[in-house]
């Protein structure tokens, strides 16, 4: 045995410090498993936090895709079923039920723009005149996929669903 200095001799003080390092061990064995569990539940938030905006975010850029596109098709006079069948078609996963779409015109009528009128088909084209403004606006219901977690993000009166919205003008050729 090895003589420890200030220590009562023939290596008592060595097997002190091993039992105590063995105790300290013992003692601190659990605290990995308890941090774990009280981060855990904030971990997870965040993940299901991220997915969900990743996937609202996806749902807008796809209703903006939807909208620039109708609003392409209407100011070259297409009628109206035909400017809706374009925003269906270029819509992507987007759901047809939860996708609601205004379609309207102004003229400029003595430096001034109308009021906003609603588009009409007169058999051939649309009803906006040329050098008037076309404005295709559409709202989508995006289902929140978990609606409880992320309840309050929703809309007021209807947790699960949150409405996005989009909004195009471009002139009428």
């Amino acid at each position: 045995m090895t003589h420890i200095p200030g220590g009562l001799g023939n290596g008592v003080n060595a097997v002190f410090a091993v039992q105590s390092n063995a105790r300290r061990r013992r003692s601190r064995r659990g605290t990995a498993s308890v941090e774990m569990a009280m981060v855990a539940p904030f971990l997870v938030l965040a993940l299901f936090g991220i997915v969900e905006f990743g996937l609202m975010f996806s749902n807008l850029m796809q209703l903006n895709n939807v909208t620039r596109e109708g609003a392409r098709v209407a100011c070259v006079g297409a009628r109206p079923s035909e400017i809706v069948a374009r925003m269906m078609g270029s819509a992507g996963r987007l759901d047809p039920q939860l996708l609601t779409i205004t379609m309207q015109y102004r003229e400029l009528n003595g430096g001034y723009w109308t009021s906003w009128m609603t588009i009409g088909d007169d058999g051939t084209r649309n009803t906006a005149t040329p050098g008037s403004q076309i404005r295709i606006r559409t709202e989508y219901q995006h289902e929140l996929i978990i609606g409880g977690l992320f309840g309050r993000f929703g809309d007021e009166g209807n947790t699960n669903m949150k409405t996005l919205r989009s909004s195009a003008v471009m002139r009428r050729e």
